[in-house]
């Protein structure tokens, strides 16, 4: 979020020569509130959208149902951990729920 448009390190802003300093002087841990659910409607990992694929890089945890292609369960960040299962657990705190869309 740092290097987001008028983040603290934009890189598109001119910045004073402390701002790294005083970024990490201010820098609070980023606390998830809940866990984010992507609901897959293409096997295909090019048809992720690019808030999708974004969720999915920076995502500390990954669960997902069985039917999601393990080429979109690789774009998860690679330290991540993952859990195959039917339904995101009731103690989720932070993380991604991967799910196909049911077909109609």
């Amino acid at each position: 979020e740092a290097f987001e448009t008028g983040g603290a390190l934009d890189p598109l802003q001119t910045l004073p020569m402390n701002a790294l300093d005083k970024w990490i002087g201010l820098r609070q841990p980023l606390v998830a509130t809940m866990p984010v659910e992507i609901i897959l409607t293409s096997t295909d990992p090019d048809d992720l959208t690019l808030g999708q694929a974004r969720t999915l890089a920076q995502a500390d945890m990954l669960w997902h149902t069985p039917d999601v292609p393990a080429s979109i369960v690789a774009r998860v960040r690679t330290d991540a951990p993952r859990m195959i299962c039917d339904a995101l657990p009731d103690n989720a705190r932070s993380g991604v729920f991967i799910r196909m869309a049911k077909a109609r």
